[in-house]
C-alpha cells in the first residue's frame, strides 16, 4: 500500500470589496467539509472599487503578508 499523501494546506484571501467574496467562502467551506487543511480571510476593502479590491494579492502585501507568513510557518 502506498504511503498516505499529505494534503497541502491552502490559504484563501480576498478583499471585502473584490468583485465577490463568495469564491473564498465556498472553496474554504468545501475544503473544510472534505477534511482538508484550509484557512481563509476576507480583508477590509482595498482601494476604492472592485477592480482595486481584486488586486489585493498583488498590491496588498502590507495587509496579508504577516498572516500568510504565520500560516506558512505553522505548516513547515
Amino acid at each position: 500500500m502506498p504511503p498516505a499523501r499529505r494534503l497541502p494546506p491552502i490559504f484563501f484571501i480576498q478583499a471585502a470589496n473584490d468583485y465577490s467574496a463568495a469564491p473564498t467562502a465556498a472553496l474554504a467551506a468545501a475544503r473544510k467539509a472534505a477534511g482538508k487543511p484550509v484557512q481563509s480571510a476576507i480583508y477590509p476593502a482595498f482601494g476604492v472599487n472592485a477592480e482595486e479590491g481584486h488586486l489585493l494579492e498583488k498590491s496588498g502585501f502590507a495587509l496579508w503578508g504577516d498572516d500568510v507568513r504565520r500560516f506558512l510557518e505553522s505548516r513547515l
